[in-house]
């Protein structure tokens, strides 16, 4: 939880870490992305690294994953760093994405969220929860578009605000 809890107190520095991979939930899983996501204030990186090939299903244990990590060809730094984290939360969303020309500014739409807790023994995808209604955009680009990004902001016809779909399943299926 100590990521959880680095976010919610406003820490300048947090991270994520988190696999990531597209289109159906329970199935064969390959290329999966192991995503470290580091952010500085409100400046954000990503390390990303390619993930074993793993099956998603209800029987999937927090030691099927670590013996995924431990007999996988990613680097021995990057699994100790993986090492004494728990199998926490699976997060599900659509995703929609959107550009300008060059790709300055980048937009995606995510609606649909639902997640779920994830069991240590197996998870059987009955603590979970579902926000259908709830749609968030975010504006991504880099340092040096900031003045740019707040006149986008400003046009547009909503409240900004600080989101975290990691935060927000947290606490709907631990707290």
């Amino acid at each position: 939880m100590e990521d959880y809890h680095s976010n919610v107190n406003g820490y300048h520095i947090r991270k994520k870490i988190r696999v990531r991979w597209y289109h159906e939930l329970f199935r064969k899983v390959d290329h999966a992305v192991l995503e470290f996501k580091i952010k500085e204030g409100e400046v954000g990186t990503k390390e990303q690294y390619p993930f074993p090939n793993f099956m998603m299903n209800s029987k999937l244990t927090e030691r099927d994953f670590r013996l995924l990590v431990q007999d996988s060809s990613l680097a021995n730094s990057v699994k100790m760093r993986l090492k004494d984290l728990e199998f926490a939360l699976l997060n599900r969303y659509k995703r929609w994405y959107f550009a300008t020309p060059g790709e300055a500014f980048r937009a995606t739409v995510d609606s649909g969220l639902s997640c779920w807790h994830l069991g240590k023994l197996g998870s059987r995808f009955m603590h979970n929860h579902e926000a259908h209604q709830t749609v968030i955009l975010e504006l991504k680009y880099g340092v040096f578009e900031d003045h740019d990004a707040h006149r986008i902001c400003a046009a547009l016809p909503f409240r900004i605000t600080r989101s975290s779909k990691y935060v927000a399943g947290v606490e709907n299926v631990y707290l």
